[in-house]
């Protein structure tokens, strides 16, 4: 029982670091803009009976940012990714709105090439 309570906080200790790092990654890449992903990280410790298991969990697209995505035509920035951008599966523009809200976010503000107003 005293071994079981001691290797539940060993793996404790192991997930809250881990967490934390991932975190801190995020943060220093410049890809916590939202914190959604930064915010559902989280870990899940169990003892079974032939020892312990420890599981993560977080958002979905938490994928796309731990394992990249290959371009449409080129995989030189994610060439062992199982994702791939322009699969054809979305609707056409679909990615317009979600741009558009993160230009707000970052507050970047478009300019005329001709007045650069």
């Amino acid at each position: 029982m005293l071994a079981d309570k001691s290797l539940q906080e060993e793996l404790n200790k192991f997930a809250k670091y881990v967490i934390q790092q991932s975190r801190s990654n995020l943060s220093k890449s410049s890809k916590n803009d939202t914190k959604g992903l930064y915010n559902s990280l989280g870990y899940n410790v169990e003892l079974t009976p032939k020892g312990a298991e420890l599981g993560f969990s977080m958002e979905q697209y938490g994928q796309f940012q731990d394992k990249g995505v290959r371009g449409k035509s080129s995989s030189a920035k994610a060439p062992n990714s199982p994702f791939r951008f322009g699969s054809g599966t979305g609707k056409k523009g679909g990615l317009t709105n979600s741009i558009n809200k993160w230009v707000k976010r970052k507050g970047i503000q478009f300019r005329d090439r001709k007045s650069g107003r």
